[in-house]
């Protein structure tokens, strides 16, 4: 751009970038893309949708119309958009899967559950809209996963009354078998699946030829603060090997210590809990069940004791990415000199 370099980097599988100085080349580029992309494959709503953006871009070939040219630029933008996530059928899954997770949340009784609620009950109205475009789905996602960080900012959670997140844990007792859940083994042989051992639906692990075993789940969503994971497992007597309890976000990974009981029955459950984990800006946590180094072992974990405890919660959220960082920094050296 006059006579200077522009570099840039982007994220794998992202949306194309653009970078035009005419407005009629990126149309044409645009337009381009739209005629490549396979329709034969969306619901008819998305392909509708394409096919209008694609000839209202086509008609402006060679006009000067600037208003026209851009408006046929965000609607072709938003229509290879829509096509490329899988339209709406898609984005309303993604909105019911969210929608549930806030209904479950609603039983946390935080401050700001009133404001909560009502954001429910609009992305309900959304989702009874059979004719909700993808846009309109999208921004019901967007707004209600921004209620939810909201919410959960709300919980007034300190050192000395934590509050229980447990109920973000998708099927946190293996109820629905390992729905939710991801299997990570590195093992020859074995049987590794959800199961009911003593009464109790849980994660089952056998193996006798392995390197690791584990269980996991992300957790997204979260207000910065921090967290603490434990868990209830299970092994018998003598296969004690390097079993703990891991909670890992921003590349910072939580440890509980190893399981001190070894007791095949149902008395032998044993709660396992992280040391406090400081979850950044990006509300991300990832909690596992672990099993490495070891020989012939029975193990399951029994998610329904899976908790997720907040402490040191910032006050609120704000997009202010230096306040959010002088809060963290803050709150580390309340928890350093603890």
């Amino acid at each position: 751009v006059d006579g200077q370099y522009l570099s840039t980097t982007l994220p794998a599988n992202s949306f194309s970038s653009y970078v035009f100085g005419d407005a009629g080349a990126q149309l044409a580029f645009l337009v381009d893309e739209a005629k490549a992309t396979d329709a034969t494959t969306l619901d008819g709503q998305t392909a509708q949708q394409l096919e209008e953006a694609l000839e209202a871009g086509q008609a402006l070939a060679g006009s000067e119309d600037e208003t026209a040219i851009n408006q046929a630029i965000d609607d072709l933008k938003n229509a290879i958009r829509t096509a490329q996530t899988g339209g709406p059928a898609r984005y309303r899954e993604q909105l019911q899967q969210t929608y549930d997770r806030a209904q479950a949340l609603t039983a946390m009784g935080f401050a700001g559950k009133d404001a909560f609620t009502q954001a429910i009950t609009n992305a309900s109205n959304v989702l009874q809209n059979a004719q909700a475009t993808g846009e309109q789905l999208m921004e019901a996602i967007n707004t209600l996963n921004k209620a939810i960080s909201d919410y959960l900012a709300s919980s007034g959670a300190t050192a000395d009354a934590p509050a229980d997140l447990s109920a973000l844990i998708q099927n946190a007792d293996f109820s629905d078998w390992a729905n939710g859940w991801t299997q990570a083994n590195v093992m020859v042989s074995g049987d590794c699946k959800a199961w009911t051992n003593f009464d109790q639906t849980c994660y089952n692990n056998w193996s006798d030829n392995f390197t690791s075993m584990d269980v996991y789940q992300d957790i997204e969503g979260l207000a910065p603060g921090w967290y603490q994971v434990s868990c209830r497992s299970l092994c018998g007597e003598g296969e004690i090997t390097d079993q703990h309890a891991y909670a890992t976000s921003g590349g910072v990974t939580a440890v509980s210590p190893v399981k001190a009981i070894g007791n095949w029955s149902g008395e032998g459950w044993e709660d396992q809990a992280t040391e406090k984990i400081l979850v950044g800006e990006d509300g991300k946590l990832q909690l596992v069940l672990r099993y490495e180094n070891g020989h012939w072992f029975k193990a399951s974990i029994r998610e329904s004791y899976f908790k997720i405890e907040s402490s040191h919660g910032l006050p609120k959220l704000t997009n202010d990415k230096r306040e959010v960082k002088e809060a963290i920094d803050e709150f580390v050296e309340k928890e350093e000199n603890l």
